[in-house]
């Protein structure tokens, strides 16, 4: 589609455009990507029938007859199109992790921007402040099991003098840096103060 074209060629992204169709279920591949990486799309049926309509008028065949031995003929049925969105908005009430964006009346570069702005791995403007530090440390996430307390964030300081990156330190508990040197006494007192 337009839209994964432009995605790929403006933002580099590998994109995959599933199209819904009614009645048939999806491929089980999109299951098995990260689910913060998959967008629904939905539009209003007016407007998605205008656009079929257009598009079916543009191949220069008579609109008024085609696909009905071949089956297509709900193409740019008013009825068809409310039946395959409220398809979508099943399948996608079954996936509340995946992001839902309304095209309607939006151009691609728009709907491109937004898919841009909540793709995961873009910092988000606390993040980006915390790289900008020049220093180095982790943060946790004190709302956990106080045994775990799992990283949540590096910074990139951290991860030089580290050695780790941050796929490798994200989720692990700050005690996979504890050593045969490291100071008993110490871990304790970190250990009571995040208590």
């Amino acid at each position: 589609t337009p839209l994964s074209m432009y995605l790929a060629q403006q933002f580099g992204y590998k994109v995959a455009n599933v199209p819904l169709v009614l009645n048939i279920p999806p491929p089980t591949e999109i299951f098995q990507v990260d689910p913060r990486r998959v967008f629904g799309l939905i539009i209003a049926p007016q407007y998605l029938r205008r656009i079929r309509t257009r598009r079916l008028a543009g191949t220069g065949v008579d609109t008024d007859s085609i696909g009905k031995k071949a089956g297509s003929f709900d193409y740019s049925n008013i009825k068809y199109i409310n039946e395959e969105l409220k398809y979508a908005r099943e399948l996608y009430s079954q996936h509340p992790e995946w992001s839902v964006i309304d095209v309607t009346g939006r151009a691609v570069e728009e709907n491109a921007a937004i898919i841009a702005e909540l793709m995961p791995g873009k910092p988000t403007p606390v993040e980006a402040a915390l790289h900008a530090l020049d220093c180095n440390f982790f943060i946790i996430d004190p709302k956990t099991h106080a045994a775990q307390f799992p990283i949540v964030f590096a910074s990139d300081g951290f991860l030089q003098s580290t050695g780790y990156s941050r796929e490798e330190i994200i989720g692990q508990s700050p005690t996979v840096l504890h050593g045969a040197l490291t100071d008993r006494q110490t871990i304790a007192g970190v250990g009571q103060c995040i208590a």
